[in-house]
């Protein structure tokens, strides 16, 4: 029997009278000890081995992540020899989880030139974008603002410093500020009709290096197989999470629930201060605003977009004193365009999408405003961006479409931005025929400003998408 303080192997043992010195260990105890060893060694070793692999494979995730892909369910098959090349055709994106990417090492030189000056080296930064060239810029001593930009780093947008947040800079309280990293922003765009391919493309090609990720939410559950023909095995495709909302086996469940659903599902990682933007995919946000929005805090929110109602194509707008029912082919009102922060969808709404989309400042009270304004630095109040002459964007649910036009009207054949095919001509005129088009319901839009004309991409480099904007096009009343 043991005590306190007594060791099993007493070095004096007291027997017969006599002391007798005992060897430290007796054989058998030797064994057991090494044995022992042996098996923390051989723990210590496997568990080592399975720490390296871990983190070898979750290198190799982060590594895609940070590259702008989602999470793949499996390991990368397709790699090369020089390095980690993608195989963009393998992502699944109608499972995966898609995980936000990293913008900790986003380089904001890519948007801003430092100004730098004798008594203030480097301490001023001017928008690319929205600034004369830095030589300019460097002999003033300040940024110069190119031709609708304002601020003191040029980097507020006509369209933005004319809203009725700002109200052209006279609005008293009213103030941005540049970040030191962009946000990152989700587009949440809904497809609503069939033969909406075109606008997908037009999204990705006009605002990718905006957004950080594009969820379709599909109330068609048709535009998948087509997502995956036109963009599969391209790194657009690791940018699109596909959401289908057409419910066929629970007839209890609205287009609403299942996005509640499969948006927390399917999305992982994000932060307070992301941007989500809300929108039909028929309706084209404006560049411009985006970016801002990404650059620059201390704007409340939401913010509603002021679209233009187009008709037919981005040259004809809905006169105004015409409704949508009054046009051959009727679709449903779409909803207006809006952002709003993660912070609101978490904090104010509970993870809630119908409370969020869009926040109203009556359903929260008075002390739920206050400690968000007071713990995040921003507030709960709707502005608008957009007028009728400075729209924030287009809505082009009017529009005529066509299911394939990438085929009907391959860009191999073109040449530049200029189509000149007599035959496309007529395709596009048959089909404004068939969709009741008529001048005496549309009026032009006004095309003094290009910006607010259409896309920019559209009419720099339009490819099968020229029917969007057909400035060539000769259209007469029969």
């Amino acid at each position: 029997m043991l005590f306190a303080g007594h060791s099993q192997y007493s070095s004096d043992v007291i027997g017969g009278g006599k002391r007798q010195q005992l060897p430290e260990l007796s054989m058998p105890a030797w064994c057991c000890s090494a044995r022992r060893i042996r098996v923390i060694l051989v723990c210590f070793i496997a568990f080592n081995i399975v720490i390296l692999l871990l983190a070898a494979i979750n290198s190799d995730t982060v590594s895609r992540v940070r590259h702008g892909g989602g999470l793949w369910t499996e390991l990368c098959q397709h790699c090369g020899g020089g390095g980690h090349d993608r195989d963009f055709s393998y992502r699944d994106i109608a499972m995966d989880i898609f995980h936000l990417p990293l913008l900790e090492n986003a380089d904001m030189g890519t948007h801003y030139y430092p100004l730098a000056s004798s008594g203030n080296p480097v301490s001023k930064w001017c928008f690319r974008q929205g600034s004369l060239p830095p030589a300019d810029s460097e002999k003033d001593g300040k940024c110069l603002c190119a031709n609708a930009y304002y601020g003191a780093d040029c980097g507020i947008p006509q369209v933005v410093w004319n809203s009725s947040f700002l109200e052209a800079g006279t609005r008293q309280g009213a103030w941005v500020r540049r970040r030191v990293k962009p946000r990152r922003l989700l587009g949440i765009f809904t497809v609503t009709g069939p033969m909406q391919l075109d606008f997908l493309r037009l999204q990705i090609s006009y605002l990718r290096p905006i957004v950080d990720v594009f969820v379709i939410a599909d109330k068609t559950n048709r535009l998948l197989a087509d997502i995956e023909r036109t963009f599969g095995g391209q790194e657009e495709y690791t940018k699109i999470v596909y959401l289908p909302l057409n419910n066929r086996g629970n007839s209890t469940l609205t287009a609403e629930d299942i996005l509640q659903h499969l948006f927390w599902k399917r999305l992982s990682d994000f932060r307070l201060d992301d941007l989500l933007v809300w929108a039909d995919l028929t309706t084209v946000p404006l560049a411009e605003v985006l970016l801002f929005l990404k650059l620059y805090d201390g704007y409340s929110e939401p913010v509603y977009l002021n679209v233009r109602q187009l008709a037919f194509s981005f040259l004809w707008e809905q006169k105004e004193d015409l409704k949508l029912g009054d046009l051959a082919e009727p679709s449903k009102q779409s909803s207006t365009p809006f952002v709003s922060t993660f912070a609101v969808l978490s904090v104010l709404c509970r993870y809630n999408l119908t409370c969020a989309t869009p926040p109203k400042t009556n359903t929260f009270t008075a002390a739920q405003l206050d400690a968000f304004t007071r713990n995040h630095g921003w507030a709960i109040e709707h502005w608008t961006l957009g007028t009728s002459q400075e729209p924030s964007g287009w809505n082009c649910q009017n529009c005529v479409t066509f299911s394939d036009s990438s085929s009907l009207f391959p860009e191999s054949s073109m040449n530049g931005s200029t189509v000149s095919n007599e035959q496309w001509d007529e395709t596009l005129l048959n089909k404004l025929k068939e969709s009741g088009f008529s001048l005496r319901t549309v009026k032009p839009v006004d095309k003094s400003d290009v910006r607010y004309l259409a896309p920019r991409v559209l009419l720099e480099k339009p490819g099968s998408l020229w029917y969007l904007v057909p400035l060539h096009l000769k259209t007469t009343e029969e």
